[in-house]
């Protein structure tokens, strides 16, 4: 497995836990607040399909970064898909489910990805 491989195997991770997490949260939010009890809601999400989306995302984040950890060390991978991904929910709650980004998560968005620059460069 090449190299390049790995890199687009951690970038669908990335893009899969975005995906993954947004689909969830929209299934969840989706629910009755009536749901008298956590089963019932359980439930209920099972009919959703932003729940099975969320769900087969999981799965897909969970295979891709199995197979980007063939060639790109587990330091480094975990770092750049759990900050790249919290850098893009930031920004995908701002565009998707207009939810107000503060000055701060701006810049801690900023922080993140020179991290990220400064782990993948040094490692």
């Amino acid at each position: 497995m090449t190299k390049f491989i790995s890199w687009a195997a951690l970038s669908v991770a990335i893009l899969a836990n975005v995906v993954a997490n947004l689909s969830l949260k929209q299934a969840v939010t989706s629910t009755s607040q009536a749901s008298d009890s956590k089963l019932s809601m359980l439930i209920e999400l099972l009919y959703l399909k932003s729940f099975w989306v969320g769900i087969i995302m999981a799965g897909v984040l969970f295979f891709s970064y199995i197979l980007a950890l063939k060639q790109i060390s587990v330091s480094s991978a975990y770092v750049i898909v759990t900050s790249l991904a919290m850098a893009l929910l930031i920004i995908s709650e701002r565009f998707i489910l207009n939810t107000p980004v503060s000055s701060m998560k701006i810049f801690g968005v900023v922080l993140i990805i020179t991290g990220v620059i400064l782990v993948t460069k040094y490692s």
